[in-house]
């Protein structure tokens, strides 16, 4: 520890406080400041500590954190004031604790943390004396990541939640919602990366990441909890590869692989689609059977009320009614390969005003949370898909 004490500063002496002999009285004040990791990985926490020693009544105490460019620098773990004795003098001490993060790589100078306050008057109507004590520039090496890696941490956990259904029991007419966790010790939130997923046979709508940061037993804890929508793009189960994530432990100073398993799922059909989709050949085949007329009867029928069922989803505006009524209307066109989803639907259409009106509306239900569309906005979706639809069906 040092004892910092800057050159030209005058103590106060105060009665009672003689000088016996060739004895020196202990200060009324004294700081000393220190870093406890001198030498880290750029991006990981550097702890600086200081302790105030006041020996006297200090009114209007005030401590400035330590300031160093390229970093940020925050409060950190416990900060406590307790008691002790030095040079047979006890003094009230005022510890404090101060993560450092560095940016940038190199020798650093850290500028020393400031403590400002009031002193007490030695006698009536003398003017206010003010302390103002700053602690010394202190020198912090920070080294580079190793090539390859964008995350150092002393540890790190990479977990993963799935919204029901569970994919072990995975129902293919729903999206799925995968939530991943990454927690690190060491590091802040902001440097966590987000992960970048890519899954055949999925549109993938991420959600805003959410950052926390806390302390446990004076060491930063980060952690970046980030939500993905997966929306099934074709009539088969496709699988969920493995995700990995390369990182450097600082401890041992070796590169670690933080991995989540492979989800593969069954290839057979989609089980869960629109119910249309399923039973209209079968109802077409016995319409057959009971005769022409028959058959173009019930498929006007059905006709009309899914065109009804679509008239009164785009009153009502809601985007998710809207995509149940489209992807039953689209079954009813495409019954030999019903789409089970709008990115699924949007594949097969013709029109480019359609398949972008499909996409967009997709978006608004699995996308970010934001501001809903007019009714009107989304009724315009629904013609524009409705009329590709017939386009699509009329060419082929």
């Amino acid at each position: 520890m040092v004892d910092l004490r800057p050159t030209g500063f005058r103590r106060l002496a105060l009665a009672g406080l003689a000088i016996a002999g060739n004895a020196v009285a202990a200060p009324d004040w004294r700081l000393e400041t220190e870093m406890l990791q001198p030498r880290v990985t750029v991006q990981t926490e550097a702890i600086y500590r200081l302790r105030f020693y006041q020996g006297i009544a200090i009114r209007d105490l005030d401590i400035e954190p330590p300031s160093l460019p390229l970093a940020e620098v925050r409060p950190s773990g416990t900060q406590r004031v307790f008691e002790t004795q030095r040079e047979g003098r006890r003094y009230r001490v005022h510890e404090r604790h101060y993560a450092i993060f560095p940016y940038a790589s190199g020798d650093l100078k850290i500028v020393g943390a400031r403590v400002n306050g009031e002193l007490p008057s030695a006698s009536l109507g003398e003017k206010k004396r003010h302390l103002r004590l700053q602690g010394d520039t202190l020198a912090l090496a920070v080294q580079p990541l190793p090539a390859g890696h964008f995350l150092a941490a002393h540890a790190l956990t990479l977990s993963e939640q799935w919204e029901t259904p569970d994919p072990a029991t995975y129902h293919p007419a729903r999206w799925l919602r995968r939530q991943i966790r990454i927690e690190a010790q060491g590091i802040d939130a902001t440097q966590i990366p987000e992960l970048k997923m890519d899954i055949p046979g999925y549109a993938i709508h991420p959600d805003s990441a959410r950052l926390e940061n806390r302390s446990e037993s004076g060491m930063a804890v980060a952690a970046r909890i980030q939500t993905y929508n997966l929306v099934p793009q074709s009539d088969t189960q496709p699988g969920i590869p493995a995700l990995s994530l390369r990182w450097w432990r600082i401890g041992d100073q070796t590169s670690q692989l933080a991995t989540l398993p492979a989800r593969p799922f069954d290839t057979a059909p989609m089980a869960g689609a629109p119910e249309t989709a399923q039973l209209l050949p079968v109802k077409l085949a016995l319409a057959g059977l009971l005769g022409g007329l028959v058959a173009l009867a019930g498929i006007r029928r059905s006709a009309i009320r899914l065109e009804w069922r679509l008239q009164r989803a785009m009153a009502g505006g809601n985007p998710v009614v809207v995509r149940d009524a489209i992807l039953a209307l689209a079954a009813r066109c495409q019954p030999a390969a019903p789409p089970n989803s709008l990115g699924a639907l949007a594949g097969i259409l013709d029109d480019p005003e359609a398949r972008c009106a499909a996409q967009e509306l997709e978006r608004i239900i699995y996308g970010p949370p934001a501001s809903l569309p007019s009714r009107h906005v989304i009724a315009g979706m629904a013609r524009h898909i409705k009329r590709g639809l017939r386009r699509t069906r009329s060419i082929r």
